[in-house]
């Protein structure tokens, strides 16, 4: 079986796992691999790289496993991923102790049926925003185009203790787990740069 498209990607915060299983997809499968350990730069690297399935094993750094699952399934519905390890309603889940057959098999089939349209994704993206008051909304504007908690507040004549509270809850309501991962994602899923 030869790669049709772009690499498979395999994403693990364990190093020794994830090359071991790059090389087994690539010597079983004839696929092309390509290794990350990070949630975060794994999502941009779906962006940039199109790969034709992924594969996380575990929980990635900075991103859980079904955090990052549920992101790739939402902004790329018809991109297979499997993960091994915790439970998780959306991709493939298999156990670990999965045999390397049926993980080829979850990488190379698709999901059926594709859960939503490009439509519904970017409806959801917007509800996502919908879900933020009108000050956690100018909070994240302004993270986004990089300002300071103390520029946020003079900008919004708030204090900054007001800013870091919003910070929070937008942070709670994006899933994000630090600001730079909020803005990357914000970023990933396209939300405007002005609202």
């Amino acid at each position: 079986m030869s790669s049709p498209g772009g690499p498979v990607l395999v994403i693990s915060a364990d190093r020794l796992y994830a090359e071991a299983a790059a090389r087994y997809v690539d010597r079983a499968a004839g696929l092309s691999t390509v290794m990350e350990r990070d949630g975060v730069s794994a999502l941009m690297a779906i962006a940039r790289l199109q790969p034709t399935a992924v594969l996380v094993l575990g929980d990635p750094e900075r991103l859980p496993a079904p955090a990052f699952a549920r992101r790739v399934t939402t902004r790329w519905p018809e991109l297979p991923i499997v993960v091994l390890g915790p439970g998780t309603d959306e991709g493939g889940t298999l156990p670990v102790s999965a045999g390397g057959d049926a993980v080829l098999e979850a990488l190379t089939t698709s999901p059926s049926p594709p859960p939503k349209g490009r439509d519904e994704v970017r409806s959801q993206e917007l509800a996502l925003l919908q879900s933020l008051t009108r000050r956690e909304r100018a909070v994240l504007v302004l993270l986004g185009q990089g300002f300071e908690s103390d520029d946020i507040a003079d900008r919004l004549s708030i204090s900054e203790a007001t800013v870091k509270q919003h910070r929070g809850q937008v942070m709670e309501k994006l899933e994000a787990r630090s600001v730079a991962e909020l803005v990357r994602l914000c970023q990933i899923a396209g939300f405007p740069a002005g609202s």
